[in-house]
């Protein structure tokens, strides 16, 4: 039976969450739901995960910021984080693979391109630990 991946969901709208919730295999997933940054910053001190989904824009403090002080903690810098977001620009992009991100998916998203994107990122670092 193949491992089960632990992922943090990170965005304020609900409906997002429920939408990943849904895609994501229980079987391969164990999923945890942040509704801020805040919540997201207790959930990585609180346990370990293997994968991080994150919104750009959230009240309060923003994806980038949140990604930012994950990354600043060396247990932390092995973490991929894929921002999803609305925000299109190149310089949005560059702003979130400089402070850390995996991968910049923008809003609307596919679903499939998502969980693609999740399962080629979380194979590659099997094998990686694996070799």
């Amino acid at each position: 039976m193949a491992e089960i991946h632990k992922l943090l969901i990170v965005d304020d709208d609900p409906d997002i969450r429920d939408l990943i919730s849904q895609i994501l295999d229980p079987d391969k997933y164990e999923l945890v739901l942040a509704s801020n940054g805040q919540e997201a910053l207790d959930e990585v001190h609180r346990q370990r995960f293997d994968l991080i989904v994150m919104d750009l824009m959230m009240p309060g403090m923003s994806g980038i910021e949140v990604c930012q002080l994950i990354k600043q903690e060396p247990d932390n810098l092995d973490i991929p984080i894929v921002m999803l977001t609305a925000k299109t620009g190149i310089s949005d992009r560059i702003d979130g693979f400089m402070t850390g991100a995996e991968e910049y998916i923008t809003k609307p998203f596919d679903p499939m391109k998502l969980e693609a994107r999740i399962e080629t990122i979380l194979r590659r670092i099997d094998r990686e630990h694996n070799q």
